[in-house]
């Protein structure tokens, strides 16, 4: 990484910004694997609009996980999960209550 680029992160997280930088889709894409293998769903069956009960716990804790393991935004994880920004809020509101 650049020496400037060192020292301007640096000082944004002395000053008290978040400089993390975004998650890769692979992060995220590992989180669905392991969700997925955990409750013995097909990848595509979660991503799709489909709405058993056992897709839809597999969907919102995996929403949840990437939310919380790689600090993505709502629209980052909306493309990833092919849901809209706001059905990512609403899963992860009723997690946690709040944001």
């Amino acid at each position: 990484m650049n020496p400037r680029m060192i020292w301007a992160a640096q000082y944004l997280e002395h000053h008290g910004w978040n400089v993390t930088p975004p998650p890769s889709r692979n992060e995220i894409y590992c989180i669905q694997e392991e969700v997925c293998a955990k409750y013995g769903v097909n990848r595509l069956d979660m991503l799709s609009h489909k709405r058993p009960r056992h897709l839809i716990r597999a969907r919102h804790e995996a929403i949840r996980r990437a939310r919380r393991e790689t600090f993505a935004s709502f629209p980052e994880l909306g493309r990833a999960f092919n849901r809209d920004h706001t059905s990512i809020m609403y899963v992860v509101r009723g997690a946690d209550g709040d944001f």
